[in-house]
């Protein structure tokens, strides 16, 4: 957002989102869980992976995916 908008709208964006966060947490009664790095990226990883693709393509490579095998 910092790079769109600025710093000083990210930093407002941030201080405003952690008081929301906050007061779910309180009315819920729940304790806050981390989600981790990876939680939007593996919520919708297909959309993911044709974004990505997409935007190397508009970049002008040309792009070849291929699963990668799964090691135990």
């Amino acid at each position: 957002m910092a790079a769109r908008r600025g710093n000083k709208r990210a930093i407002l964006a941030v201080a405003h989102a952690m008081p929301v966060i906050a007061y779910y947490l309180l009315k819920r009664k729940e304790e806050y869980k981390e989600l981790g790095v990876n939680y939007f990226d593996q919520l919708n990883a297909e959309g993911l992976r044709r974004s990505l693709v997409r935007r190397l393509d508009r970049l002008g490579h040309q792009v070849t995916l291929q699963p990668r095998p799964v090691t135990p």
